[in-house]
């Protein structure tokens, strides 16, 4: 078992903001993590990877500001 498998988990994200609007529109894929357990009976189960795709919708709400411009 490659150990990189249960650490690594490659994702490519794409979002695109609305212009004059705090909000953005994302979709993407992620490869969840090889995950391993051991049960109480020591034997050991595997879940393999498993390709997830999603679609998000972000407000950005500042907290603070640290600079703020004029164009």
């Amino acid at each position: 078992m490659e150990q990189s498998e249960s650490i690594i988990a490659p994702s490519a994200q794409l979002f695109v903001e609305i212009p004059k609007w705090p909000v953005a529109i994302g979709a993407g894929w992620r490869s969840t993590p090889k995950l391993s357990y051991s049960r109480h009976d020591n034997t050991f189960v595997t879940i393999p990877s498993k390709s997830v795709f999603n679609i998000s919708v972000l407000i950005d709400i500042p907290i603070f500001t640290l600079h703020n411009s004029s164009y």
